[in-house]
């Protein structure tokens, strides 16, 4: 901030009104730029709350590095957070021991369930079979609304898929 308003009066020739005005105007652009990123998200099928926080999160990290701090994350950690459908009961911050362990109980625990096939599990819902797929269905369902354009809901179906399959439908 400080070399910001530095560079504003060095530009103004030391007129104050002027930095002001150079500052306001550099302000307007990052907060006109900021929000064109998140229409184009949004336009792109991301929930704007996520795709704000995403960009704040780049802009956080790109103003770190510009200052000259410690811009680095524990890259192992970053790419093995992954969704899940299961509920954490526990810390985020457990090491590898302690989640082979915990791996290993929660094996033993559970019985095995047969996987099943995609066609037994997976339906397209319409207006005629909702009722009787969807609310009188005796087994919990997930139901996932997506649209052909929507990246984030491309991502998700394979998985979506994938867990119900595991969990034998």
């Amino acid at each position: 901030e400080k070399d910001v308003a530095i560079y504003a009066l060095k530009e103004s020739n030391l007129n104050i009104t002027l930095a002001n005005q150079l500052l306001e105007n550099n302000e307007k652009d990052i907060q006109d730029q900021f929000n064109e990123s998140i229409k184009e998200l949004v336009n792109n099928g991301w929930d704007e709350f996520i795709a704000r926080q995403a960009l704040l999160a780049q802009w956080t990290l790109d103003q770190r590095k510009a200052q000259g701090k410690n811009d680095t994350f524990d890259r192992q950690l970053v790419e093995s957070i992954r969704p899940t459908l299961h509920r954490n009961n526990e810390t985020t911050t457990s090491t590898k021991s302690n989640k082979k362990a915990n791996d290993k109980k929660s094996k033993q625990k559970q019985p095995q369930v047969k996987r099943a096939n995609k066609e037994d599990c997976i339906f397209e819902i319409n207006s005629s079979n909702f009722q009787k797929l969807v609310l009188d269905n005796k087994v919990p369902v997930i139901l996932d609304l997506y649209a052909d354009w929507c990246g984030p809901c491309k991502q998700l179906g394979p998985i979506l898929e994938e867990a119900a399959m595991k969990s034998g439908g």
